[in-house]
């Protein structure tokens, strides 16, 4: 058990007590306080560096901000590998509801038509316009879409609105679908599902087992796009007080908790259980946002920042108070119970066999095909899907040869979730899909005990 205690909560504190002394009534309008000033939240406090630490950094300003998404803008690959400096320049900011947090607007022209790094593309020699919209939170760069088609993070297209195809009520009344794989993204519902990172679906074999899925409101070709291996960023909030959040590794979290300096109060740390799991990486205060004519004691919010290392479950519990007060129960606590799953690659090797997982994993089936036959991987049976989920599958291409072999064939990856205890055997067979009553060129059994 340790506390991070904030040590410039003490110094707004008499700050604060010297403007709130100073205060009296006048008929111009000045404040009068009526009351001591009251701690803002009911939930739990966040960590702060000791006084032998270094102090908590500087929020984040706009102009920062801003430079952090030009400077992202300038290293993408479309504008490293043609964009034309001289024409860059920022056309909008928009400020988000949460501290630290903004939107800009960039626009640039670049010398031929495309996205990301064209090297060896046939490129058509004409100027192209883009607009580069980068979302900043924090000093870190969470989203950046350029022309509404291209995810500058993930360097890949967007599906675009045109190819969504919503789900109708009688998609979902089907009492059987076709045994073909034509993989479609299926998007869920935001109503239904809260989702903390991109993307927020799952791929389906067709698009009638999409719509049979309650959750799925829409669903787009092709297999979803796969989460990056830059890791995004989890915002949290006291609204997630006493649950629990499962993010992949490499995660940063993000804790947004109310807090007034100018009473004394502060968020600290209380404990964190699997470090290894869960790293705290820093904590600051942020004054709230200006006003006219300025509050007097109005309270702002602590960030409070972690990332997820390694496989594996961390608690981590914050209590709202003053350091200086002893055997004193906290004004507010804050607990957040952090899920890291790992992956458990799975091979032919397995075939037939049993394996034993934890809640939250995630199982990696990977299988020797080759699409240049016609013949692919198809999801029989999946016997218990409460307990296992089917994420998603996607087809990898043979490793590039010198000189290139004609045919040679791949990996498919088949991606499974444990979500509860129990066991679910899954079934595949390696057919050709417009091929029917003909027995599989090969099968492939996997029983999984969520334990």
């Amino acid at each position: 058990m340790f506390k991070a205690k904030a040590v410039t909560g003490i110094v707004v504190f008499l700050m604060g007590a010297v403007l709130l002394g100073a205060c009296s009534d006048s008929e111009n309008g000045t404040v009068t306080p009526t009351d001591t000033a009251k701690p803002t939240p009911t939930t739990e406090p966040t960590p702060s560096p000791s006084p032998t630490e270094t102090p908590p950094i500087t929020p984040v300003t706009e102009e920062q901000s801003r430079k952090i998404a030009e400077d992202f803008v300038k290293n993408e690959a479309t504008f490293v590998f043609d964009g034309m400096e001289e024409t860059l320049k920022l056309t909008d900011t928009v400020v988000l509801r949460c501290p630290s947090c903004w939107e800009f607007v960039f626009e640039f022209d670049s010398r031929h038509a495309g996205y990301g790094d064209r090297t060896d593309q046939m490129l058509a020699q004409v100027i192209t316009h883009h607009r580069a919209v980068v979302t900043v939170i924090g000093g870190k760069v969470t989203r950046a879409i350029m022309d509404e088609k291209w995810d500058m993070i993930e360097q890949k297209l967007l599906p675009v609105e045109a190819e969504k195809r919503y789900c109708t009520e009688a998609d979902r009344k089907v009492d059987a679908c076709i045994e073909i794989y034509h993989p479609v993204c299926g998007w869920f519902d935001p109503d239904q599902i809260q989702c903390f990172a991109y993307p927020c679906a799952a791929t389906y074999s067709n698009e009638c087992e999409a719509c049979r899925d309650p959750k799925v409101l829409y669903w787009t070709e092709g297999p979803c796009p796969r989460p990056g291996t830059a890791q995004g960023t989890v915002m949290v909030t006291e609204s997630h007080n006493g649950t629990e959040v499962t993010v992949p590794i490499g995660t940063t979290i993000v804790v947004l908790l109310e807090s007034n300096a100018t009473t004394g109060f502060g968020w600290a740390l209380e404990g964190n259980s699997d470090e290894k799991v869960l790293q705290f990486v820093e904590s600051r205060y942020e004054e709230p946002p200006a006003s006219e004519p300025p509050i007097v004691g109005a309270g702002g919010h602590e960030v409070w920042t972690f990332k997820a290392l390694a496989q594996g479950r961390s608690t981590i519990s914050l209590e709202y108070e003053r350091p200086w007060e002893k055997d004193v129960e906290p004004a507010g606590t804050f607990y957040l119970t952090v899920v890291v799953p790992g992956t458990e690659v799975i091979d032919e090797s397995a075939n037939g066999k049993e394996v034993k997982v934890d809640i939250g994993s995630v199982i990696a089936v990977t299988l020797e095909s080759n699409i240049t036959t016609g013949f692919s991987w198809a999801l029989a049976e999946n016997s218990d899907e409460s307990v296992l989920q089917f994420v998603e599958s996607r087809y990898e291409e043979p490793t590039a040869s010198e000189p290139p072999i004609v045919g040679a064939g791949g990996h498919e990856v088949w991606t499974f979730k444990a979500l509860a205890k129990g066991t679910s055997t899954i079934s595949m067979e390696y057919t050709r899909p417009w091929e029917k009553d003909v027995a599989p060129e090969k099968t492939f059994t996997l029983t999984v005990v969520v334990e």
